[in-house]
């Protein structure tokens, strides 16, 4: 996992920037593309968590979403930039792991016969 903090995206779109960034890094391990990447601009209120081929099952986009809006927001909001970082990076390693367990897995779903 890797935390990158700017100041701005100077006009830069946040999923080309960040997949670059995450590319040109190197960040993962080698043949197994698991890296992750929390990217911040500060100043652009902006945040992605960029996740490597090789973990999208386990940090999907819906999971990435929640940690950025439970977690990351609401401690930016209070100030708190360490403390919402810290808790965004054990989320991921959590998931990662397989001992974070999502509490609101299969609500809103149906299951439709096909037979």
């Amino acid at each position: 996992i890797v935390v990158v903090t700017e100041t701005s995206l100077d006009g830069e779109d946040i999923f080309d920037y960040s997949y670059r960034l995450a590319s040109a890094w190197g960040i993962g391990q080698k043949g197994k593309n698991n890296g992750l990447l929390l990217y911040i601009a500060k100043n652009d209120r902006a945040m992605r968590i960029q996740v490597g081929y090789g973990l999208e099952a386990v940090i999907t986009d819906a999971a990435s979403k929640r940690i950025i809006e439970e977690l990351l927001v609401p401690a930016f909001k209070q100030g708190a930039y360490f403390e919402g970082i810290d808790a965004a990076t054990q989320r991921m390693i959590d998931l990662a792991s397989g001992t974070y367990k999502n509490e609101n897995q299969g609500k809103g779903k149906r299951r439709i016969s096909l037979g």
